[in-house]
């Protein structure tokens, strides 16, 4: 061969071919963690949004019960609780005897997500019977 001879050897084609898949390969890894991600965080944030919608229905849509009570938004199931709130005795809470206040918590599941959980104080408007 001639020092005339212009052009690339096949080793130098095989290393830029090599070289050009490894960063292929690191691309599409990064890609495909951002996507993951991004519906991850989708249903986060579902979870979120119907954990304060219920939260917020709460006494409002109907009288706050005790108990609990369970549902399906969409794909994410949820369970409310509702349980009494008990003011320490001798505190300022006393002076409202006539307003009832309830803990009122919402679980929310998803498939493959851990549970999430919102704990809110509600007053209830019904006044105890003098």
């Amino acid at each position: 061969m001639s020092t005339s001879d212009a052009g690339y050897t096949l080793i130098e084609v095989l290393v830029a071919l090599v070289v050009s898949a490894l960063l292929m390969g690191f691309a599409y890894r990064g890609l495909a963690l951002g996507t993951r991600g991004l519906r991850v965080s989708d249903v986060e944030a579902s979870m979120l949004d119907v954990a304060m919608g219920e939260l917020a229905k709460a006494g409002v849509e109907g009288p706050l019960v005790e108990g609990e009570h369970t549902g399906k938004t969409g794909n994410i199931d949820w369970t409310l609780f509702v349980t009494p709130y008990q003011a320490p005795s001798g505190s300022a809470a006393d002076a409202f005897g006539k307003v009832r206040a309830y803990w009122v918590e919402i679980e929310t599941r998803a498939q493959g997500r851990p549970a999430r959980r919102l704990t809110t104080l509600k007053l209830d408007g019904r006044a105890d019977e003098p």
